[in-house]
């Protein structure tokens, strides 16, 4: 349902700002750069939920080009994707993922960046805060306190105990995540969120 409601929400931010790059001036082809971290299935269903929202509100070929990159799970090819675009003079970019929406955010600043499947925009330094990025980003991201999750949890079924698989390379999530004893958790617990890369 997140998953659902994420696609959902990054289709529409990139149609508004389709929208704005549509009015105002001659309907020319305009280009827009998709760049995905890698094909894993949570990537490759983000991105095509964005396309397809777009889609349907009307941003196709002639209208549109679009260019499609996968930077392999390799930050060096993100970067250079990211550079190279820059140079081409996109009209928008859509980065699926922390690492590529760290690169294209680096190197891209005059034009729509818009990104999805970023745990927390903030902490990647891809925006400024929560309530506004203080530049030329907008996205969507998965993130939700954890005291919100349990609790939603609760309302389906009794939960006793419950197991959460991690990589254990990942950094702490929010405070709720690292509190000892908070929503159930066991001092000792490594409680993490999920992360790109």
């Amino acid at each position: 349902m997140m998953q659902i409601v994420q696609k959902w929400l990054v289709g529409v931010a990139a149609v508004v700002v389709m929208v704005a790059l549509f009015s105002g001036e001659a309907r020319a082809e305009k280009k827009i750069g998709v760049l995905l971290w890698t094909e894993e299935p949570r990537y490759a269903d983000s991105r095509d939920g964005v396309l397809e929202q777009m889609k349907k509100e009307g941003f196709t070929e002639p209208k549109v080009t679009f260019t499609m990159e996968n930077a392999g799970g390799n930050k060096g090819k993100a970067a250079e994707i990211s550079q190279k675009w820059s140079a081409e003079k996109f009209d928008m970019v859509i980065a699926v993922g922390t690492s590529a929406a760290v690169a294209v955010a680096k190197e891209i600043k005059t034009v729509p960046v818009i990104f999805t499947m970023v745990y927390d925009p903030v902490d990647s330094k891809i925006a400024e805060s929560w309530k506004s990025s203080g530049n030329n980003t907008t996205g969507a991201s998965p993130k939700v306190p954890m005291d919100q999750l349990v609790n939603n949890l609760k309302k389906l079924a009794p939960v006793k105990n419950l197991a959460v698989l991690h990589a254990g390379r990942e950094k702490l999530g929010g405070p709720a995540q690292r509190a000892p004893g908070a929503a159930g958790q066991h001092p000792g617990q490594d409680h993490t969120g999920p992360r790109d890369e």
